[in-house]
């Protein structure tokens, strides 16, 4: 990740953060039912 010398406006950096906390979890929860599924298969 860069760091510029010019900071975004907090929302628009609120914004993001809130888009990427929202993939990961979406992330973590579809790694979840995968393993769920896989466990029940074997």
């Amino acid at each position: 990740m860069r760091l510029t010398a010019k900071m975004p406006a907090q929302s628009e950096l609120d914004e993001e953060h809130g888009l990427a906390a929202k993939e990961l979890a979406d992330q973590m929860v579809a790694g979840q039912v995968s393993y769920t599924l896989q466990r029940e298969a074997s």
